[in-house]
């Protein structure tokens, strides 16, 4: 297929820099490539033109494609690199020099992890805080922080604000200064720092800058929505005065925040740093059909931070069918019926993907698969491996009296384990240890070794009193008064008694991570509820729930689950997008807080345009959101149900419209713009060339009604 003329206008860019904003789907790569290859028949010397690629995987693929397209034009293509590969470069150089120290550069994660977690018990003994020792999700936060301050090339204070960390952690500052010391007194150098320490080294000597700029002439940058403040630093000292950079993004898609990318360094800093660039755009989408187009162009328009720009489909995309499906809490759950239509098509599992927001939101879409006997993989812990579910079960078992059955694999000691970390006793991970084995051992005196084991350690008078609840609820849950209570009663009162939410909230490093675990305790009670079996019955079920997960696992056809984050740079024929509810996508601490919804609403943007044949938003019963489905309104009720992100994507305008373009009616399009909103799809008409000036918008919608919710 031939290059659009937006493309073509950007393989022929002469000097200087320049900005292309690409949408999803846009054929971008493409475009680099022929780019390349352009300047290389104009004479460009190969040497002097370096491509930068976001990670390995993309690298490796554009150079076997560039190598293909530039056969026989040059004996060898111009360098394909990543930007890590090209800070690891300079380190190495700046060695040799002797202007940075000879560290060993340290490839293992875990030795990383292993510095982190001194660095971290310090600080917290220092500051008279948490238990003592971090878990693994404060040891992975703080692994996190470190990185980030190296991205952001910002003050250690300025980064803990930036991120939003939960002053409780507030001992992060003096780890981080902590874990620097450990690394420069071992002499190690890890993954960050290969950006890190060269940059820094740059800034602070002009005689490096002038060494390792101008050797270039065409610097081309793909994924430029995501480069930190440190890669864009590097950059620039590249490019010198000499090199032209093309930077190729769409800050639509800046969804990874957390390790330092913002959408400023792509739609206004680029231009600050890289003066006179010329602007380009790849609008058209060959992914999509105009529904899911206009769809996405609603949702993603209600953002600030952004060009002023239009995704479009490309003549020859895909219909894409766009379906809303509501369902209640107590509702089948619709994605066995969406699987049961696409295999009747003569389709396969594994072309439909699930995105999930939050982790713990895969919980009711796994128990839904699992109930009908439908294989998938998840892209991280099952719903069964979480912390949490494994604990909330353990407790149901505790009650049944079956947590310690001999033929219960699942009981033991990493149920044990579970249900001492949730909420934590407060032990540090050796005395923890000894804890379990001890109460797998004599199972019979576990209330009585729990308030021991804390007293032994020396534990605060707030851990002794939660170690003393935790083994009076054990003593209670194992003398069988409550196994004739319904489950999610039993589940209730354990969370209550414990203060387990408020114990999530006080321990994250993060909102968001309290807020996964909550979600998943909150899921099971839903399940638990929802079976309307007792006790017995439903860890009965559950038992059934995990062998049919184990059969799964040699299966081929799967449905993948994964979230939004994992997702993006990925397309697929069946996009489900469950839990589309308010506070839970978006899930912001504060709805006021603009940059955290912009946020937000990037990920909504970025699911939705991983589809190609059909997308299928998955919602909860939502009155309001069904009027403003029919009347083309995106008004926000003060107290929404549904996602403010359906309400501003403007789906029955958006399926109306695009099934009128579709047909190719114009008389008929333009009577779709009876919408109290019309401004985004009048710009969509009038740039595939229909005009719009007998379109009346206010109006009722009449011409075409919509179809019910769900069935489309």
């Amino acid at each position: 297929m031939g290059l659009t003329e937006e493309q073509r206008a950007v393989v022929r860019h002469g000097r200087g820099h320049a900005k292309v904003t690409a949408v999803a789907g846009s054929g971008k790569t493409a475009t680099m490539i022929a780019r390349v290859v352009h300047l290389l028949r104009q004479g460009g010397d190969p040497r002097l033109i370096r491509v930068v690629m976001f990670n390995k995987a993309a690298q490796v693929e554009f150079s076997q494609r560039l190598a293909r397209a530039a056969g026989g034009m040059t004996e060898r293509p111009p360098v394909v690199s990543t930007f890590h590969a090209m800070g690891k470069r300079l380190t190495e150089a700046f060695v040799r020099r002797g202007m940075l120290p000879d560290y060993e550069l340290c490839p293992h994660e875990w030795r990383q992890g292993q510095l982190a977690r001194q660095a971290l018990a310090s600080a917290i003994q220092q500051a008279g805080a948490g238990w003592g020792q971090p878990d693994k999700l404060e040891l992975e936060d703080f692994l996190t922080f470190i990185d980030r301050v190296k991205a952001d090339l910002a003050r250690p204070s300025e980064v803990f604000a930036a991120m939003g960390l939960s002053q409780n952690v507030r001992y992060f500052l003096a780890a981080y200064e902590a874990f620097e010391d450990l690394r420069r007194s071992e002499g190690l150098r890890f993954f960050s720092d290969l950006l890190f320490d060269p940059v820094v080294a740059m800034a602070e000597s002009p005689e490096l800058r002038a060494w390792v700029g101008d050797r270039l002439e065409h610097v081309i940058v793909d994924e430029y929505q995501d480069v930190s403040a440190v890669q864009q630093a590097l950059l620039q000292v590249v490019a010198g005065s000499r090199a032209s950079v093309m930077a190729v993004g769409d800050e639509d898609q800046c969804i990874y925040a957390w390790r330092g990318s913002r959408p400023e360094l792509i739609t206004t800093t680029f231009a600050h740093d890289f003066p006179g660039a010329a602007v380009y755009r790849l609008s058209r989408t060959f992914r999509y059909g105009h529904a899911l187009s206009l769809l996405a162009n609603h949702a993603i328009t209600a953002n600030r931070q952004r060009e002023d720009k239009l995704c479009i489909s490309a003549e020859g995309t895909p219909h894409t069918r766009v379906a809303l499906t509501v369902h209640g809490r107590n509702d089948p759950h619709p994605l066995p019926g969406i699987l049961a239509s696409w295999r009747a098509q003569g389709r396969a599992l594994r072309e439909v993907v699930v995105l999930v927001r939050l982790r713990s939101m895969s919980i009711p879409v796994e128990l839904a698969l699992l109930k009908e006997q439908l294989a998938y993989r998840v892209d991280g812990p099952t719903a069964f491996d979480t912390r949490e579910m494994r604990a909330l079960v353990g407790v149901l078992r505790l009650a049944a009296g079956t947590l310690f059955d001999p033929d219960d694999e699942h009981g033991r000691a990493e149920t044990v384990r579970a249900m001492l970390s949730v909420p934590h006793v407060g032990l540090r991970a050796p005395e923890m240890q000894a804890l379990v084995q001890r109460i797998v051992g004599s199972p019979q005196h576990a209330p009585g070794l729990i308030v021991d084991a804390v007293r032994q350690q020396g534990g605060r008078p707030r851990q002794r009193e939660r170690a003393e609840t935790m083994a009076g609820l054990w003593s209670t849950l194992a003398s069988g008064r409550w196994r004739g209570l319904p489950p999610r009663k039993i589940l209730g009162h354990y969370i209550e008694t414990t203060g387990l939410y408020d114990h999530f909230r006080e321990m994250a490093v993060r909102h968001i991570e309290a807020e996964e675990r909550i979600v998943a305790c909150e899921e099971l009670m839903a399940f638990a509820e929802g079976q309307g079996k007792d006790l017995e019955g439903l860890l009965a079920g559950i038992d059934e729930l995990r062998a049919a997960a184990a059969r799964q696992r040699g299966d081929e056809d799967l449905v993948r689950i994964t979230t939004v984050h994992q997702a993006k740079g990925l397309e697929f024929p069946v996009v489900v997008v469950p839990g589309l509810a308010e506070g839970r996508f978006p899930y912001v601490r504060d709805a006021s807080e603009e940059a955290e919804m912009e946020e937000e609403r990037r990920l909504f943007y970025v699911a939705v345009t991983r589809a190609r044949e059909q997308l299928h938003l998955l919602a909860p019963p939502d009155r309001a959101h069904g009027a403003a489905v029919k009347t083309g309104s995106r008004a926000i009720p003060e107290t929404p149900v549904a996602s403010r992100f359906l309400y501003e994507a403007n789906i029955g305008i958006s399926r109306r419209l695009g099934r009128a373009i579709e047909a190719g009616d114009p008389a008929r399009t333009l009577a779709q713009l009876r919408a109290s909103d019309p401004e985004v799809a009048q710009g969509y008409l009038a740039a595939i060339g229909v005009s719009t000036r007998s379109a009346r918008p206010g109006r009722s919608p009449s011409a075409i009604r919509e179809p019910a919710a769900g069935s489309d």
